[in-house]
């Protein structure tokens, strides 16, 4: 007879009980205690350990011996011996007794479970908990028995008799063996009986506390669909989706960074015909045209995850569920109802990538969304169900409808797949990522359009997901950042980022850096906001054509106006860069589009002049303060504030970019002032470009205006050599290496350190040429800005140069 507990209540049950309670019950169990605070909760339970399954294996004579001599037949090179010994133990298992001791103590903390909800029959589901499940390096998704809408003793009884069954199901078997885990565990399996949440009425999701994606730590990524969540775990339809940024600073609102809805075609329900059973309904029109969480539900959501996160000390995955059942639980609460680690997290400081190779173009014939990261090409090949998976070839490209764990011998030979129903935590999902494998979902027709045709699948575009026609060929990338670290900590220049997408800004957030030394605001301005800064604040929109309004009406449909859409989803992006490289600086450049680009904003043809040559026209700071433009400036201003007072990121900086006078200077900071952009002012720190040979020759007299500089050496050169940079004729002449360019260059750095200001450099030049790097680090420059890809080159140049020229560390005031 076992010492161990055959029950364990959720409120007793911990991180510790992991070969009782298996890791499904003691991850639930920590959480029922840890989340009573918040305005999300778990629903109460019980477990029934491993103890119990142990016992039934005791109260079966020989059922031990009959499973290892079955495990033991097997050939996962012959996969029809797989498919007939897992039955066999199915069979085995299935036809044993459940001894009377666990069938007394289930039925005991049923009856018990009940009194706690004042509730006789009480609705419960029935889970495998498995002790290797739910762990750092195995989610099991899927592999084990989940039964839903389970009432009364005796089915109680027979659902963890069959979830005891599901130990050695054909797909576990396979699992195990695929993650070199022990054929026959000595653990076992436990079994979670957990009170329903009527989410049938309401929706369910998953979530993780960092996006699945990228790995990017400070969003949380919630996916939500009405009805069960099976569902959207199957990746039977195409959920909502949410993003959350979390604040660096306490007590900040968190905000919602992206939502996108879902498709949700169908629900899963109760089915009232057949107790224990579910079944799939189509969703309303009402109910696919609308959100399955509200705003503050999804902040509510984001808030307990953090808190599980922050409990736990690494990542989470998180199933939630809200009530639609106000007699039982609460009317609209929401509720934890599964914890687990975040599985399939690659180690960010080793990057081993598969793209398409430089120099292509290739012909785009659909965009989804990428739920895991890589390239692939093959011949596309459309699996209608996993009856037909013995036809699958290897290093085909699998197209399905959805997968689910029957689908994993042909997931394991796939060079990618491609689904037309699912989210970032459907099956297809999370096994590709565990795979390594890219990884498209929610394609809708993908596989009606692609089945058959030789195609390459990019996933390497942050959150888009490309098809292309054809076999593009690729390229290997195989890139260890822990040298780069080890030369990054002997710098005393600053190596920074140049980026103006936010969503790139997640690509590369563990790139060894010190902040963003070039955010450029116009390419916000360009991928998010996508209108003219003048339409936002009410000019012509009556002379807008009549498609431009449906347009306009499409981008800012959910905001109260157009002009609040343009400053959120400015503060959007600015914030997401910010968030990236905290508590490193960013440093905003205002928007410096030239007027031929400014017209192909939505609105853009009702402002902007045909200028002959608009690299030297109506730009950068010149706008700001002029009559007709600074009410739109405004707006970029209102970001700005936004983004560090509202949402906490105080390493906001700004700078203005092309001031071709210390009057103009002037001028901008007192429309910045106006603004609530003031110096100094909850810390705020304003830059300047140095890219007009008046900035150099004049930097003492703007400095009065500026905390620091930054040189633009794409534009000094230009004004220096008389050079359009756009001229493909005169690229030849326009190089930066050219001495006119570099005594300014060098002039600028003198004075700036006179003055004890700091002063950077945008530019890949220090990346691709060593002497550079010694130039500038000769002269004395503070910081270094490039593309990220070129971050690692650039630190072992500029540690060289340091090396070479020697260096002395700036004063603690230049470094600001």
């Amino acid at each position: 007879m076992t010492t161990q507990p055959l029950i364990l209540w959720f409120e007793n049950a911990s991180r510790e009980h992991v070969s009782l309670a298996g890791g499904k019950g003691a991850n639930l169990g920590e959480i029922y205690r840890r989340v009573a605070s918040l305005n999300v909760r778990a629903t109460n339970g019980f477990i029934v350990t491993t103890a119990a399954w142990h016992a039934f294996l005791d109260a079966n004579a020989g059922l031990r011996e009959k499973i290892v001599a079955h495990l033991s037949h097997i050939d996962f090179e012959k996969p029809e011996t797989l498919q007939t010994y897992s039955s066999y133990i199915w069979n085995d298992l299935a036809n044993g007794a459940v001894p009377p001791e666990v069938v007394r103590a289930i039925e005991e903390a049923y009856d018990a479970l009940g009194a706690f909800y004042n509730l006789p029959y009480v609705d419960v589901a029935v889970r495998s908990s498995a002790a290797q499940e739910d762990s750092h390096s195995a989610s099991f998704a899927g592999q084990h028995k989940t039964y839903l809408n389970i009432r009364g003793k005796h089915s109680v009884i027979e659902h963890v008799h069959q979830c005891f069954a599901s130990f050695f199901t054909e797909r576990a078997i396979s699992y195990r063996h695929e993650k070199n885990l022990l054929a026959f565990p000595d653990d076992g399996i436990a079994v979670l009986v957990q009170k329903m949440v009527r989410s049938d009425k309401a929706a369910s999701g998953v979530a993780f506390s960092h996006e699945p994606l990228t790995q990017a730590p400070y969003l949380v990524s919630i996916q939500g669909a009405w009805g069960l969540g099976e569902a959207i775990v199957s990746g039977s339809m195409t959920p909502d989706s949410f993003t959350v940024m979390k604040s660096p600073q306490a007590g900040k609102c968190l905000v919602i960074q992206d939502k996108t809805l879902g498709s949700k075609l169908r629900k899963i329900v109760y089915d009232y015909r057949d107790r224990g059973s579910v079944r799939e309904l189509p969703t309303s029109d009402n109910e696919r045209s609308s959100f399955c969480l509200s705003d503050d539900e999804v902040r509510d959501l984001a808030s307990a995850i953090i808190a599980i996160e922050r409990y736990y000390g690494y990542p989470v995955d998180v199933e939630w569920a809200k009530d639609g059942d106000g007699a039982e639980i609460g009317t609209g609460k929401l509720f934890i109802v599964q914890v687990r680690p975040a599985t399939s997290l690659r180690d960010p400081l080793r990057i081993e990538s598969v793209r398409v190779a430089r120099g292509h173009q290739p012909s785009v014939l659909l965009s989804a969304m990428s739920a895991s990261p890589g390239a692939a090409a093959g011949k596309a090949h459309f699996i209608e169900s996993p009856h037909e998976l013995h036809v699958f070839k290897r290093g085909g490209v699998l197209l399905a409808r959805k997968t689910d764990p029957d689908w994993l011998p042909a997931m394991r030979i796939a060079s990618a797949v491609v689904t037309d129903e699912g989210g970032k935590t459907s099956h297809a999902a999370i096994v590709a990522r565990e795979l390594g494998i890219p990884c498209i979902v929610g394609a809708g027709n993908a596989t009606r359009a692609l089945d058959g045709r030789d195609i390459t699948v990019d996933c390497n575009h942050g959150e888009k997901g490309l098809v292309y026609d054809g076999l593009i060929p690729l390229e290997k990338d195989d890139i260890d950042l822990r040298p780069t670290i080890e030369q990054k900590k002997k710098l005393i220049t600053r190596v920074m980022f140049i980026l103006g997408d936010p969503l790139s800004a997640q690509l590369f957030h563990f790139y060894p850096n010190d902040g963003i030394g070039l955010a450029r605001l116009e390419f916000i301005l360009e991928n998010l906001v996508q209108i003219h800064p003048r339409i936002a604040v009410g000019e012509k929109i009556s002379e807008l054509s009549g498609e431009e309004r449906r347009r306009l009406a499409a981008l800012a449909a959910g905001y109260p106006n157009v002009r609040e859409y343009f400053i959120e989803k400015l503060t959007d992006g600015i914030a997401h860069l910010a968030a990236a490289v905290h508590p490193s600086p960013v440093i905003v450049r205002f928007s410096d589009f030239k007027s031929n680009e400014y017209r192909g904003l939505l609105g853009g043809r009702l402002f902007e002049p045909e200028e002959e040559n608009p690299m030297l026209g109506f730009r950068g700071a010149s706008r700001y303060y002029d009559a007709s433009y600074r009410n739109a400036f405004q707006l970029e201003c209102e970001a700005v504030c936004r983004a560090r007072n509202d949402r906490g990121f105080e390493n906001v900086v700004v700078m203005v970019p092309f001031c071709r006078t210390v009057e103009e200077a002037r001028l901008v900071s007192q429309e910045m002032e106006s603004g609530g952009l003031k110096r100094g002012d909850n810390g705020l720190i304003s830059y300047m470009m140095v890219e007009i040979p008046s900035n150099v020759l004049l930097l003492e007299r703007f400095a009065e205006y500026f905390d620091g500089f930054s040189i633009g050496s794409n534009d000094l050169t230009q004004l220096t050599l008389g050079v359009d940079r756009d001229s493909g004729a005169l690229a030849r002449v326009g190089d930066e290496r050219n001495d006119a360019v570099r005594m300014l260059i060098k002039l600028a750095i003198k004075k700036a350190r006179a003055l004890g200001k700091p002063i950077g450099l945008c530019g890949q030049a220090p990346s691709n040429f060593p002497e550079y790097a010694d130039f500038l680090v000769e002269c004395g420059i503070t910081s270094i800005s490039v593309m990220p890809d070129a971050i690692p080159q650039t630190i072992a140049n500029v540690l060289k140069a340091e090396e070479r020229v020697g260096r002395a560390k700036p004063t603690p005031r230049e470094w600001r």
